[in-house]
């Protein structure tokens, strides 16, 4: 389901793609654009968004003045509240799928964050692969099966950790007054707007934890409702 994030429907399709990816990858072109670029694309510098905008510069200049049409349609969150969860392929995969399995309950208000490709940006392949091996439950089963993958909101994106200074992983990270161009637009990279309130807890521990420790802090109705959410999923799981 796209509307989740990444979600292949076999290994075989994963590979499939990976291997076409990488085939146009190895053009003397793709490599060439990808090598003057890269610094600018992965670290956001020195990059002119507004240049590049063309036909879309109207738009741009809408979300920023109208954002409240484009933050994330939360369940239990208020809408101007988010969550991100910050992951990278340091971490042991059994962790990152207990986080999975632990926000599938309110997963349309969560969205994890890998910092960046796998590797080199010229190969795409490995980091495919390792997407595709963290969103399915159990390998030894049909992965094909919907059922057996995690439905979870998942990108790669450099933007937010380095907007929310992340130092290391994992990291959850509570934003209140969430400005959503951040995940858009070059322009307001960098330290976080003025009325944006942000929390992050630092750990390898549990995510019901980390939110209740972040609550205790900001008092958060929304917060509470995701909270009783989860734990609702918890009590399914266990019984």
């Amino acid at each position: 389901n796209q509307k989740y994030g990444v979600v292949f429907n076999t290994n075989k399709e994963a590979d499939k793609i990976a291997n076409s990816i990488y085939k146009f990858s190895k053009s003397q072109k793709f490599n060439k654009d990808v090598t003057n670029s890269e610094k600018y694309i992965l670290y956001d510098k020195g990059f002119n968004f507004q240049k590049y905008l063309g036909m879309y510069k109207e738009k741009s200049k809408d979300i920023v003045e109208n954002r409240d049409k484009f933050l994330s349609k939360n369940r239990f969150l208020d809408k101007d509240e988010k969550i991100f969860v910050v992951i990278s392929s340091s971490i042991p995969k059994q962790t990152i799928k207990n986080y999975f399995e632990t926000v599938q309950p309110v997963n349309t208000d969560v969205t994890f964050v890998l910092r960046g490709v796998i590797g080199s940006i010229h190969y795409i392949q490995p980091t495919l692969k390792w997407l595709n091996s963290i969103v399915i439950k159990n390998l030894d089963s049909n992965v094909s099966n919907p059922k057996n993958r995690y439905q979870v909101n998942l990108q790669i994106n450099p933007k937010v950790t380095r907007r929310y200074n992340i130092e290391r992983v994992p990291a959850v990270i509570y934003i209140k007054h969430y400005n959503p161009i951040v995940e858009m637009q070059k322009s307001i990279i960098g330290k976080p707007d003025k009325d944006e309130k942000v929390y992050i807890i630092y750990g390898d521990i549990d995510i019901r934890y980390s939110v209740e420790k972040i609550n205790k802090r900001v008092y958060s109705k929304g917060l509470d409702r995701l909270l009783k959410a989860m734990q609702r999923g918890f009590l399914v799981n266990k019984s």
